[in-house]
């Protein structure tokens, strides 16, 4: 955990702002997604104007959140800031915000990956999540939670945590728990929303990746191809995706998990899931993206099947 001055910093950047850009990175999961909210909240009760920004859809298990229907499109932003407040990005082009990148900005990550783009760097790796990182920066704050803004920081911690069942869940995160749940969070119904809100689309979605996967015995390995013509043919969006892939590594005879996506023709995004077998975040660092030991991904301009050998070649030195 980061020390209480590291995080003052954070209130030092904000407390002169008068209207703040706060993003993510694109392809918002529920911890980008909760952190932003959660800093809103924060700078609505010190009466400074904000605007949330995500240049993709919302994934429908945070559509439920306090101002989560308050974001604006990234294509639409309008007014003058004088700062910019950035979640688990690696730089202005990773949020979609580069021609504000010359605004003051403070990043805040907890990605091993982390890099120091801009003016101020707040980097935990040891943090389950940002939204952990928000929730000490409160806490050491003094700073009085409500019931919205511990279910928000909840339901971030939560979804990066796999429920608190990832190796990422530290005493630290059991500590903010603590004293989350003394506030009105309904817990079951954050269960619901994150792991029991699919659509039929998504499940049948699920049972396609499932069933056309392969398996690389010698390495444990599972992977799966959705290429752009399937994802064109049954209109699959970037948030029907959200999650999948952990369903890829409920085997016991699998330590990695592969999920190889193309959008746009033979460009990929690749995301890596892991056991404590098997560091996924070195290999995508390989390939120049970034991530944890167990969840990590890159993109690639190539088709996806040479995408697959190469991933699967380095899998395979590293056995």
């Amino acid at each position: 955990m980061l020390k209480k001055d590291k995080y003052d910093e954070i209130f030092s950047f904000l407390e002169d702002k008068k209207n703040i850009l706060i993003a993510g990175h694109r392809n918002p999961d529920g911890d980008s997604v909760s952190a932003i909210i959660a800093t809103r909240i924060y700078l609505l009760s010190k009466g400074i104007d904000s605007v949330m920004v995500t240049f993709d859809d919302i994934p429908r298990e945070y559509a439920s959140l306090p101002l989560a229907g308050d974001f604006t499109r990234g294509d639409n932003i309008s007014g003058v800031f004088d700062a910019a407040v950035l979640f688990e990005c690696d730089s202005f082009e990773r949020s979609g915000l580069m021609q504000y990148s010359r605004l003051p900005s403070i990043n805040i990550d907890h990605h091993v990956s982390g890099k120091e783009f801009a003016d101020i760097n707040i980097i935990d790796p040891a943090a389950s999540s940002v939204c952990e990182m928000l929730f000490y920066a409160f806490y050491y704050r003094g700073f009085s939670f409500s019931d919205e803004l511990a279910r928000v920081l909840f339901t971030g911690m939560a979804s990066d945590t796999g429920f608190f069942r990832f190796s990422n869940t530290t005493a630290d995160t059991f500590y903010a728990l603590m004293t989350l749940t003394g506030y009105n969070i309904e817990i079951n119904r954050v269960y619901s929303e994150l792991y029991e809100n699919y659509s039929l689309k998504r499940l049948r979605l699920i049972g396609h990746i499932l069933y056309t996967s392969r398996y690389y015995e010698e390495v444990k390995t599972l992977c799966a191809i959705l290429n752009r013509e399937y994802i064109e043919t049954y209109d699959i969006k970037k948030t029907d995706l959200e999650g999948i892939i952990n369903y890829m590594l409920i085997s016991s005879e699998l330590d990695i998990a592969v999920l190889i996506k193309e959008f746009v023709k033979d460009e990929c995004f690749v995301s890596l899931r892991s056991k404590e077998t098997a560091d996924v975040g070195s290999i995508a660092g390989h390939f120049n993206g970034g991530g944890h030991r167990q969840a990590s991904g890159f993109f690639m301009k190539k088709p996806p099947e040479l995408a697959e050998r190469l991933l699967i070649k380095e899998i395979r030195k590293r056995k």
